[in-house]
């Protein structure tokens, strides 16, 4: 729901003070650019929080771990995200299903159906006419997923939409 919306997108380096360094550069730009709503974070995971009433109840924080930087809605998912004991993504059969289609496209944008489907209940008004109609049609999704690579000149995109 829009009240429990969470995420964090995770990145890897191979050195820890890259991801660190990283961070701790763009909080400290942001801060010396006077962007209001920036916060140094500090403890097991270092960086900076935003908060504007644009971004809703949460911060978007951005912050680094060993060689890992996370960029998240809200302190807890980006805690998270640092956890090794939690599924990922790529755990899922759904994602499995999506990156064996697309073969060697490699996967750029996944989306889970039905978490989707949640979200947009959440958000989308109750009783709005053109949503009741195309839900039954969307229940049908598991998946998105799209794929797109270069070579030369040509550039592929591939959209998969696995179906229940």
């Amino acid at each position: 729901s829009e009240r429990t919306l969470a995420g964090a997108l995770v990145m890897e380096t191979d050195e820890a003070s890259e991801a660190q360094n990283t961070v701790s550069n763009v909080g400290l730009f942001l801060r010396k650019a006077g962007i209001s709503g920036v916060t140094k974070i500090s403890g097991e995971a270092s960086g900076f929080s935003i908060r504007s009433p644009e971004f809703g109840r949460q911060p978007v924080v951005v912050a680094s771990k060993g060689n890992r930087i996370a960029i998240g809605y809200g302190l807890a998912s980006v805690g998270s995200a640092f956890e090794a004991s939690g599924k990922t993504l790529a755990d899922s059969a759904a994602y499995e299903d999506a990156t064996g289609i697309l073969g060697s496209t490699p996967i750029a944008m996944f989306v889970n159906g039905p978490s989707a489907l949640n979200l947009a209940n959440a958000l989308v008004p109750a009783g709005d006419e053109g949503f009741e109609e195309a839900k039954p049609f969307l229940q049908k999704i598991e998946y998105l997923a799209l794929g797109s690579e270069a070579s030369d000149d040509l550039a592929t995109a591939k959209l998969i939409v696995g179906l229940k």
